[in-house]
């Protein structure tokens, strides 16, 4: 038995065709390639991403806001 995949080739194509039409119809074809070569962000990792965001919490405000000041 084998898997079927979720998707076929031909619908990859097709869905590519029709995305680069709307932009080069939106955006102009200079623009469009633009866009299409930006390379991808870069996500920063979420272990890095929590401490950078624990850093700046006032813990006291965060859980009196989370669980109400229950003193």
């Amino acid at each position: 038995m084998t898997a079927t995949p979720l998707t076929n080739n031909h619908d990859d194509n097709a869905l590519v065709e029709k995305a680069v039409t709307i932009l080069v119809r939106e955006l102009g074809s200079v623009d469009a390639g633009r866009f299409l070569a930006m390379p991808p962000r870069q996500r920063m990792e979420s272990v890095k991403r929590h401490q950078a965001w624990q850093q700046g919490l006032n813990q006291t405000r965060f859980f009196d806001d989370v669980f109400g000041d229950q003193r």
